[in-house]
């Protein structure tokens, strides 16, 4: 119990190393952390063959079958949490809807390769941290099914949280905030024949608040400073209505990390067993600084979008 322990904070030193600043040591070093990594799975997997089923030798070598499914043969992802191209890409104000239109979908294919970065890293960690030391186990040692799924869960949110304000930043959401500013949002209004409408939707045009415009056989009213959006698109208005405001996502990861740590408190408070207690101690050190970070980063952002709001209701007359 021990060592299952030690390895579950050895995982949690590694993220926080990876995700705090130690990604640029990993890069640098790729090829060599890939050798040792190939050689330390070898030498684990030999050494477990003769003494465990082959179905835990399966466990320790699914995560590898997962990652080749979401990322294919290209090892980068695995040693790089934020390409360095990607960290550069900056939004280009520009007039030109077509532009907007491509930069959108650039910034959306972006967001999804970060998204399901952060969902694998988070579940890898939890996986290797919590479920594995589970399987290994001996069969004469006796642990608690219940902390130890509970166990589990904690870890899976709190790298979650971790890996999200890491690889989601606030400078990058203010960047897909202002790409959706540009972009704005078509509502289809309930009557087709009783709203004068004087122009058919074109793609090359940006268009004002407030106009209405037809396309195919329904009118739509556009929302937001411009619009380049296509009508009817659900891509573009799903955009649009996550990252109009990205402090309301932000304050679900807050509402996540707060609910987490006082959960954990209560535990640690009930606990008895030395073990609980140093185990949810140590989680909860990580814990606070994610903390921290989330509610930073949701108070500029609550100042700063809301203050947008009530100039641009003043510009449209709302």
């Amino acid at each position: 119990l021990f060592f299952t322990l030690l390895y579950q904070q050895v995982c949690n030193f590694y993220i926080y190393i990876e995700v705090y600043g130690g990604y640029p040591i990993l890069t640098q070093n790729s090829p060599w952390f890939f050798l040792f990594g190939v050689i330390v799975g070898v030498l684990s997997a030999s050494c477990a063959f003769h003494n465990h089923a082959i179905v835990n030798i399966f466990y320790l070598c699914y995560p590898i079958c997962v990652y080749l499914i979401l990322f294919g043969f290209n090892i980068v992802p695995f040693f790089e949490l934020i390409k360095i191209e990607d960290a550069l890409s900056l939004h280009a104000c520009s007039s030109n809807s077509s532009e907007i239109r491509s930069e959108v979908e650039s910034l959306k294919a972006n967001f999804n390769e970060r998204m399901k970065q952060i969902l694998f890293c988070s579940v890898l960690t939890t996986y290797y941290a919590g479920f594995i030391p589970c399987c290994f186990v001996q069969n004469f040692l006796y642990y608690d099914v219940y902390w130890a799924s509970q166990h589990v869960v904690f870890i899976w949110l709190g790298s979650f949280t971790s890996y999200f304000i890491h690889l989601l930043p606030l400078r990058y959401c203010d960047t897909l905030h202002r790409s959706a500013i540009h972009l704005g949002s078509w509502d289809k209004t309930e009557s087709r024949s009783h709203l004068p409408v004087a122009y058919c939707w074109q793609e090359d045009m940006l268009w004002p608040h407030g106009a209405l415009v037809r396309y195919g056989r329904d009118v739509y009213r556009a929302h937001g400073e411009s619009n380049a959006a296509e009508p009817g698109n659900t891509t573009y208005s799903r955009f649009y209505s996550i990252f109009k405001n990205p402090s309301v996502a932000l304050s679900g990861i807050l509402g996540i990390q707060v609910s987490l740590v006082l959960f954990q408190l209560i535990v640690l408070i009930r606990s008895t067993y030395w073990y609980c207690i140093v185990s949810v101690t140590l989680l909860m050190f990580f814990n606070y600084y994610t903390l921290f970070k989330v509610a930073r980063d949701y108070l500029v952002s609550l100042k700063i979008y809301r203050a947008e709001q009530v100039m641009q209701n003043k510009i449209t007359g709302n």
